[in-house]
């Protein structure tokens, strides 16, 4: 595996910080070329605020708006449909919003929308799947026609993170008919939907309205196809029929017309369940110390990825995150250990699965396959189950049902690949280690919960971090959550014609690629 260091700017939090950014619009937009993209999964709703998942970022990312966005070169937060803000006390902040902005049907932007949509996403009754780091939004107020006040229940260092994922939805289109947005889709973005076809493709076309610069943009259509095999996008960029082959691995990519690829932010991890009736085996910090220690992890990487991962280090996050810690290492790799542990603990034979997916991530199937072959060694049967994308989910987010029925069919052992693109801690453990977090199959202990909740609003960030870094420890020491892995390069198979470079959070924005003339 390599090693690299990378870094981001502090979270700005004092008084009277504001941004402004100009806007081109007005300029003619392009009327013609298309850019077709081929995606490994596609989304399993419209809705960008319900559910917590990639492939509804990267189509609808395209369509929808946030207050603020990232930079692609620099990750620092800047503004989109926030002109500027300004952190009025430690609890409210006042976002002046953009002019003369609509949505697709005509709709106006404003802040009765914005403050709906804001209050529509973090609403305890709409569910959302984001809803374990929006825990401290409480609600958006009406200040003037273009100023909102944001309030949070307690400070929230994070606030601008967490707000990129938070789409702006128009009011009155989803008020007259709140399940259309399920089924179409109605943003501000520079893209508007034209159709979706499940299981086939997504096609897209430019918002003559759109508010930034139209002139940028580099193609009047886009199309996303949806096609699970990796070797089958590579077959279909080679064959002409795609632009970028998304994530299809080092191996594949070798073999395409030119590749690109990016070190990651994504860690594997496999999420433990031990909060349920089935899986209390598993509540056993020495069972799950097992587990770690089964696991070849740079024969892994040497074999199924080429090298091209880093190391996570015993951690769910990478070390553009604060919170990281250099002070861990990776379970190193003890199959004989592993497997005494599972004998003195009677656990000789049992019958587990190891749920995964095919299309999602690089090789997600493979690797299920070879971390049950792995783990199998220490005397468990471990049987892999791939499962279709939206099962997937399902399965991830039973752990945190109110029914009891549906937490108890959550597998005791789930692949995952944690992606973090609010670059705060916050966001992978209120997510996956928090005790209520929506994908934690982790029962509450307090010298954890307590940490984790208490920390969310210390508005000293290098004191927020170093506590972070002591709880990375207390949850490697106790083998807690989840078993981490590896964060593994993000690899696309491009065109001759196409200009890209791939972002540190992974997300695709046409409006960032070029097709040469």
């Amino acid at each position: 595996m390599k090693s690299r260091a990378l870094s981001i700017g502090t979270i700005m939090l004092a008084v009277g910080i504001s941004f402004a950014l100009h806007s081109q619009a007005g300029q003619p937009g392009p009327t013609s070329g298309t850019i077709t993209i081929a995606l490994g999964s596609e989304p399993t709703t419209l809705d960008p605020q319900l559910r917590d998942e990639g492939p509804l970022r990267y189509t609808l990312n395209q369509v929808y708006e946030s207050l603020v966005e990232r930079d692609p070169k620099t990750m620092g937060i800047v503004p989109e449909l926030a002109e500027k803000w300004t952190l009025i006390d430690k609890t409210t902040w006042r976002f002046h919003l953009r002019k003369g902005v609509k949505f697709h049907d005509g709709e106006p932007f404003n802040a009765e929308t914005a403050a709906f949509a804001f209050n529509r996403a973090v609403d305890p009754k709409y569910a959302s799947q984001y809803a374990s780091y929006w825990v401290d939004f409480k609600e958006a107020k009406v200040v003037d026609d273009y100023t909102i006040d944001i309030i949070t229940s307690e400070p929230v260092p994070n606030l601008l993170g967490g707000l990129y994922f938070l789409k702006m939805v128009p009011k009155k289109w989803v008020e007259a008919n709140p399940e259309r947005i399920l089924r179409e889709a109605n943003g501000t973005g520079p893209y508007k939907l034209v159709s979706f076809a499940k299981g086939d493709k997504m096609t897209l076309t430019v918002n003559p309205q759109w508010w930034g610069d139209l002139s940028a943009l580099p193609v009047k259509d886009v199309v996303f196809l949806f096609r699970p095999e990796d070797g089958v996008r590579l077959s279909t960029l080679k064959a002409g029929e795609a632009d970028l082959a998304h994530n299809i691995g080092a191996d594949l990519a070798k073999l395409a017309p030119k590749f690109v690829h990016k070190a990651a932010l994504e860690v594997f991890l496999i999420r433990l369940n031990y909060k349920t009736n089935a899986c209390q085996w598993l509540n056993d910090a020495e069972v799950r110390q097992a587990l770690n220690y089964a696991i070849d992890r740079d024969g892994i990487v040497k074999s199924l990825f080429q090298g091209l991962a880093t190391p996570a280090y015993g951690q769910p996050f990478m070390d553009a995150i604060p919170g990281f810690t250099k002070d861990l290492q990776d379970y190193p790799y003890e199959p004989a250990k592993a497997k005494e542990i599972i004998k003195r603990k009677g656990l000789d034979g049992r019958e587990i699965e190891l749920m995964g997916l095919e299309g999602r991530w690089v090789k997600d199937r493979e690797l299920t396959e070879v971390l049950a072959a792995q783990l199998s060694q220490t005397g468990l049967k471990v049987k892999p189950r791939i499962i279709e994308y939206r099962t997937w989910l399902d399965n991830l987010f039973a752990v945190s049902s109110k029914e009891e029925a549906v937490r108890e069919r959550a597998p005791c052992l789930q692949l995952t690949n944690h992606s973090n693109e609010a670059m705060d801690a916050n966001r992978t453990l209120s997510f996956y280690v928090w005790s209520e977090g929506r994908a934690s199959g982790r029962p509450y202990l307090a010298e954890i919960d307590d940490v984790i909740v208490a920390n969310r609003s210390e508005l000293d960030a290098h004191k927020r971090a170093e506590t972070y870094r002591k709880l990375m420890k207390t949850l490697y020491d106790g083998a807690h959550a989840y078993v981490a892995l590896f964060a593994v390069d993000a690899v696309h198979g491009l065109s001759e014609q196409l200009i890209w470079e791939p972002r540190l959070d992974d997300l695709v924005y046409v409006k960032e690629m070029r097709l040469k003339p």
